[in-house]
């Protein structure tokens, strides 16, 4: 038996999870997969389960002029229906899992799964994506990439809970997205891809690339992206500069999905298409 809590407030479930070390569940989709049982029987779930669902307040979506804030209870589908979501955000949506999962699962639930090879996080990463966090104690806002620290690993404490994502908009000219995989959609990455970029009279005013499932957490390496800002041109020393930077960076493993050097060998083929192609087409 698997002791439970359905809060129907914020302030309710605040209370339960200051005053128990609980799991927190939402959508569910990868937790009920972490910790199944055999056919029929309920979950292994080591902790009592704190459950999001019936909070109202977490299923807010506010676009203000600057920035749109997505609620814990937002699900992946709901998400991609904003309109003025970016393209990016969108795109990485579509093609994950299946539509039955987008209906359940949340955004904000893949990113505390802090899965390397989460859908959504590369988008996030180029974003500048930040979550808000909560407890009886107060509020703190922090950077997605701060917030995930390893696989499966978030930085949040065991009296805290995320209560949304803020996505800063942008007025982005370039846009790439790529997952490659077994299949375009219902199937795990084997490695992704996602760089957005910004360009005035021919010269990058603003880039950023992020590679997801080469390494424990998202690779984004700003040494790189500030070595194109200002640029009208990519020379060869600052190509061969960058991708000594990357080829650094990557540190993907092998695994039943793929083999280490597919991954990192696709991965700078990914980076050099996008500069290339994208960027000085």
């Amino acid at each position: 038996m698997v002791k439970t809590y359905l809060p129907h407030t914020w302030q309710e479930a605040l209370f339960i999870r200051n005053n128990d070390d609980t799991t927190l569940l939402a959508g569910g989709t990868d937790l009920m997969v972490k910790y199944h049982g055999s056919p029929g029987i309920i979950g292994n779930f080591p902790k009592p389960l704190l459950l999001l669902s019936q909070i109202s307040s977490l299923k807010t979506i506010n676009v203000e002029t600057d920035s749109i804030t997505i609620g814990s209870n937002v699900t992946l589908n709901e998400a991609a229906t904003i309109s003025t979501l970016p393209l990016i955000l969108k795109q990485a949506l579509r093609e994950m899992a299946s539509p039955a999962i987008r209906n359940a699962g949340t955004l904000i639930g893949n990113i505390c799964n802090a899965s390397p090879a989460g859908d959504t996080l590369p988008p996030l990463y180029v974003l500048d994506a930040q979550l808000t966090i909560e407890s009886l104690n107060g509020t703190r806002q922090i950077a997605l990439a701060d917030f995930i620290q390893g696989p499966g690993k978030i930085d949040l404490k065991t009296n805290e809970i995320v209560r949304c994502l803020t996505i800063p908009r942008q007025n982005n000219t370039i846009c790439f997205y790529k997952k490659v995989g077994m299949r375009k959609a219902a199937a795990i990455s084997k490695l992704s891809f996602a760089a957005i970029a910004q360009k005035t009279d021919q010269k990058i005013t603003y880039i950023a690339a992020a590679l997801g499932a080469v390494g424990p957490t998202i690779i984004r390496s700003k040494e790189a992206e500030n070595l194109l800002t200002g640029k009208t041109e990519i020379l060869t020393d600052t190509w061969e500069t960058m991708h000594t930077i990357y080829n650094s960076l990557l540190c993907p493993i092998d695994d039943k999905r793929s083999s280490a050097i597919y991954r990192k060998t696709i991965a700078l083929n990914l980076l050099t298409y996008f500069y290339k192609e994208y960027i000085w087409q």
